[in-house]
């Protein structure tokens, strides 16, 4: 089993590394989406406001993974679950 530390609060295992590089990845496409284009008259295109809101949601839920495996690294070994 790999085990990483991440700023040695909390020693992360390999699930909850990929959950939070995954978590980053989504944070950072909708952060560069985020500057949507507008029409000539200042108008948003529809589609692109579709898709940074989609990737908005996607951040968030792909961040709530990556906290929840940070918790769940957090609590004591006991309570872990073995990952291989």
């Amino acid at each position: 089993m790999g085990v990483v530390a991440l700023y040695a609060d909390v020693v992360l295992d390999e699930d909850a590394v990929a959950a939070e590089r995954r978590a980053l990845i989504a944070e950072l496409a909708a952060e560069r989406f985020g500057a949507i284009h507008l029409h000539r008259d200042g108008r948003p295109y529809a589609k692109e406001v579709e898709a940074a809101r989609a990737l908005e949601r996607a951040a968030e839920l792909a961040r709530e993974v990556a906290e929840y495996e940070r918790r769940r690294c957090a609590r004591p070994t006991s309570l872990r679950r073995e990952t291989s």
